[in-house]
């Protein structure tokens, strides 16, 4: 009884983490098209390609209403 319980359980957790990693993959694509819009593709590049230790205050954003 207690090993199907667990078999079960195993099943459904890989499932669950499967299904987790397909979602990852799809907001990982949302959001570089989303910065592919939003920003020039060298900046795109050099935005992704940063690693943690970089110092954010290298960046400057600038917003502006265009009429």
């Amino acid at each position: 009884m207690k090993l199907e319980l667990h078999s079960r359980l195993d099943f459904l957790w890989r499932l669950q983490a499967k299904q987790e990693l397909e979602e990852m993959g799809r907001l990982r694509e949302n959001n570089l098209t989303l910065l592919r819009n939003i920003l020039p593709e060298h900046v795109t590049k050099l935005f992704l390609e940063r690693t943690r230790r970089d110092e954010v205050n290298k960046c400057t954003t600038l917003c502006d209403n265009i009429p």
